[in-house]
């Protein structure tokens, strides 16, 4: 199977399972799940493009506290590392 088809096929299942979950919540008695819970896959991406710049503006925030999380983190292995600790607090 090519790279491309490895992507797909998982991608397909999935999405048809999520149609499968919508056309069985209905039919077999129980009370239809409301659309919170369990939206059509074209509603989530509808919302996805109607928010997509609140979207980006929040995951720009989220991708810089994680690059500055990651620095902190580097620049104490590395003071661990050199010995370079606090003094009552061993290394």
């Amino acid at each position: 199977m090519s790279r491309v088809g490895q992507v797909l096929v998982p991608f397909a299942g999935i999405l048809a399972l999520w149609y499968l979950a919508i056309w069985i919540r209905v039919p077999f008695g129980g009370a239809p799940l409301p659309n919170f819970i369990l939206p059509a896959p074209e509603r989530v991406a509808e919302t996805l493009w109607l928010n997509r710049a609140l979207l980006l503006e929040h995951s720009l925030t989220t991708f810089g506290e994680k690059r500055i999380d990651q620095h902190a983190f580097t620049q104490g292995q590395i003071t661990r590392r050199r010995g370079w600790c606090a003094a009552p607090n061993p290394c």
